[in-house]
């Protein structure tokens, strides 16, 4: 009896044995090469490098039945091809792995005393130059960066740093550029860095500012009132203050603090005013710095009333001045204000060039406001209200003389209309006396209208209104009638139908007299027809005269009162 065993075969088949797979190793670190095999019987596993067979080693160590080849700390050797071969009866099948060694970048020069100090210290002269260098070494090809004080330097914001490479320069130094720069090399198996300590030497040399200024207000006291003196980097040996030349010492009321770097004057008085010098001296040289103190005094309006506004008077058409004489050091600017708005000089206000005076030509009652003087200087600002009230004579509306006439028993009014500003008294006379007012005789609220209820004949008369007030008079001249009550008085007591008989062609005269208060107008008529001058007819007052009589007519007169 015979036993047949079939067996299958199939060729090695090694997943991504078509690719050769690049492999990075940090030096001195361990990296795992697969090599994943399937076949039929099992096949055997052979790794080569650079074509030659590797044997199991500390180093290179074959793992998981030979599916891996560990490298172990690798090494600068340890760059190169790798090839796994996998084989059996049926075939063979390999896959390539290509191992690169990357070197970590170090900073040459670096040594352990370095470290200690955490860095390297450098100096240079201020206006000097000063190279820093920072080589290293590494794989691939470490790129180097530079660092201020924790800030990546660029050209364009660090002015005087050029930096080139593992280079960094630093031309005409100065006091902005001291610091901790710090060159970092990395590249992608790590990074190194190296810090450098720079720090900026100078003589004794002063801090200053173009046009600066030292001014302080009259009595003032407080910590601002230090002067700025020496800003240096060497060992200042001495530090002097000088007051117009002269040394100054604790007798002249000033304190120089510890250091002698500032000088402090308490409650600062106008003799304190000068030209201040702060001498430094150290073994690289000596420098000064002058300061001209100029002591400020608020401005303050002189002869200006102790209330904040003034009232000010001017009658209408006059010419008014503002007086606002300020004092102050330095001497104050004044300017004008009418209402909130500034006044300029024009054809009607005139500023004089000190600003002091403020002159309104032909005022009106449109330039009544509130003026405001403003004086202000570097000290402060202090200003004068004043109230400008205009005045306007009073004047009466009308003709200055008038006559009025009223019947007795009747209610007249005398009108007196003023204009005037402030409002005006008003005051009444009749025939040169103080009217006296009684019953039947008002004066309405304001005093410009003089009533009589029921007029008597004893009430006419010359009356005068007198408007008065601060600028000026006005008077009016009323003349007043009062008519007793409308009579006609005859003189004949015929009837007042009369028959005359003149001749034909004669002339005749007729009279009708007639009195009365007031005086009656006469009116003739001719068979009930109004006749008029003319045509052989004169009128002339209380007669009429006919010429050339033709007919017999009857004429009648007629009596009219007003």
């Amino acid at each position: 009896m015979y036993v047949v065993t079939l067996c299958s075969t199939a060729p090695p088949t090694i997943k991504g044995e078509n690719d050769t797979s690049e492999v990075s190793v940090v030096l001195g670190f361990s990296t795992l090469l697969l090599c994943e095999v399937e076949g039929s019987p099992p096949p055997s596993i052979t790794w080569l490098k650079d074509n030659q067979a590797i044997v199991s080693s500390p180093q290179l160590t074959y793992t998981q039945g030979g599916q891996g080849l560990r490298l172990g700390s690798a090494g600068g050797d340890s760059a190169g091809l790798y090839t796994c071969r996998a084989a059996n009866p049926a075939g063979s099948a390999t896959k390539q792995y290509s191992v690169s060694i990357l070197v970590p970048p170090q900073i040459e020069g670096d040594s352990l005393t370095s470290l200690t100090f955490k860095g390297h210290g450098e100096k240079v002269r201020v206006n000097g130059t000063l190279t820093l260098s920072c080589l290293a070494k590494g794989f691939p090809e470490p790129k180097v960066n530079w660092f201020k004080d924790g800030q990546l330097l660029t050209g364009t914001v660090h002015a005087g740093l050029q930096e080139s490479g593992h280079v960094l320069h630093i031309e005409r130094a100065l006091l902005s550029h001291e610091g901790r720069y710090t060159c970092v090399v990395t590249n992608s198996a790590g990074e190194d860095k190296r810090d450098f300590h720079v720090s900026i030497q100078v003589p004794p040399v002063f801090h200053r500012v173009t046009n600066r200024e030292a001014a302080w207000g009259l009595g003032h006291e407080e910590d601002g009132g230090q002067e700025e003196t020496a800003e240096t980097r060497e060992v200042v040996l001495g530090v002097n203050w000088f007051k117009d030349g002269r040394k100054l010492s604790p007798t002249d009321g000033s304190v120089v603090l510890p250091g002698g770097q500032a000088l402090q004057i308490s409650r600062v008085q106008t003799e304190d005013g000068g030209r201040y010098t702060c001498q430094a001296v150290n073994e690289a040289g000596e420098d000064q710095l002058h300061f001209d103190l100029e002591v400020l005094v608020p401005p303050v309006i002189t002869g200006a009333s102790e209330e904040f506004m003034e009232d000010v008077g001017a009658v209408v058409n006059s010419t008014v001045v503002l007086h606002c004489d300020a004092t102050g050091r330095p001497a104050p600017l004044v300017s004008w204000l009418r209402d909130g708005r500034p006044v300029h000089t024009d054809p009607q206000h005139r500023v004089t060039l000190d600003g002091a005076r403020l002159q309104i030509l032909s005022v009106q009652p449109s330039d009544m406001a509130g003026y405001l003087c403003v004086a202000e200087n570097k000290a402060g600002t202090v200003e004068k209200m004043f109230s400008l009230t205009v005045q306007v004579p009073p004047r009466i509306t009308g003709a200055k003389d008038e006559d009025v006439s009223v019947v007795e028993g009747h209610m007249v009014s005398l009108l007196c209309d003023v204009q005037a500003y402030p409002p005006p008294e008003v005051s009444w006379t009749k025939d040169g006396q103080v009217h006296m007012l009684g019953t039947g005789v008002h004066v309405l609220p304001g005093g410009q209208m003089l009533q009589l209820t029921r007029a008597k004949l004893e009430d006419a008369g010359q009356y005068v209104c007198t408007a008065t007030n601060s600028a000026g008079q006005d008077q009016k001249n009323i003349g007043l009638k009062v008519h007793g009550e409308r009579t006609v008085t005859r003189l004949k007591t015929e009837p007042q139908s009369e028959l005359l008989t003149p001749q034909v062609g004669s002339s005749l005269v007729l009279r009708c007299e007639a009195r009365g208060v007031p005086e009656p107008e006469v009116t003739w008529y001719r068979n009930g027809q109004q006749l008029s001058a003319g045509s052989g007819l004169r009128m002339s007052g209380q007669q009429m005269e006919v010429d050339g009589v033709q007919v017999r007519t009857k004429v009648k007169p007629r009596f009219y009162q007003h």
